[in-house]
């Protein structure tokens, strides 16, 4: 945290009225995303297993080429 003393010519005075650790609640937003593609992705469309497999050994081999 910083902290303000002046703020141009003229003496600055903050309160701080709350400190809140945004964490638990990007979590939360992140794994709610996570349930909604998944919910989107077994009722729409469920790729097919080798297909599934063949994306993430390239994604894998991509990852460790560069």
């Amino acid at each position: 945290m910083r902290t303000v003393t002046r703020i141009g010519q003229l003496d600055a005075t903050i309160k701080v009225q709350k400190i809140e650790d945004i964490r638990k609640t990007k979590v939360q937003q992140i794994l709610e995303r996570a349930r909604e593609l998944l919910g989107k992705l077994i009722n729409e469309e469920l790729p097919d297993p080798k297909e599934l497999l063949l994306y993430l050994e390239y994604s894998h081999n991509m990852k460790t080429f560069n």
